[in-house]
């Protein structure tokens, strides 16, 4: 699972529940400092979880969401499915289970 938020609430569910056993969970998204999660460490290690967590240049973000607004990067091949938050468990389903056409999986609110 990648967390591209930074955001506690979606850290702490992905590790709860979102995560199979042996999973990986990458954190990239910027979250505030001093900002703190909660986790299971009795789970995080029976289930051999992964967290990776990332460093992204901060000042990209904003070029990119300007490319995409402007038409300049074709995602919408990319994308084979999407889903409401509330279906986000399909979602990751399709991802962790390898499904055949399966691309990438997005989520809207």
């Amino acid at each position: 699972m990648i967390d591209a938020l930074g955001s506690r609430q979606i850290v702490e569910l992905a590790l709860k529940s979102l995560i199979k056993k042996m999973g990986k969970l990458v954190v990239f998204g910027q979250a505030a400092e001093g900002e703190d999660a909660t986790l299971d460490l009795f789970n995080l290690l029976v289930d051999e979880i992964t967290i990776i967590p990332t460093l992204i240049n901060p000042f990209t973000t904003s070029q990119a969401i300007r490319l995409l607004e402007q038409k300049k990067l074709q995602v919408e091949p990319l994308i084979s499915h999407t889903f409401t938050l509330d279906e986000a468990q399909k979602g990751f389903d399709l991802h962790m289970e390898s499904v055949p056409g399966t691309e990438k999986v997005v989520l809207r609110p």
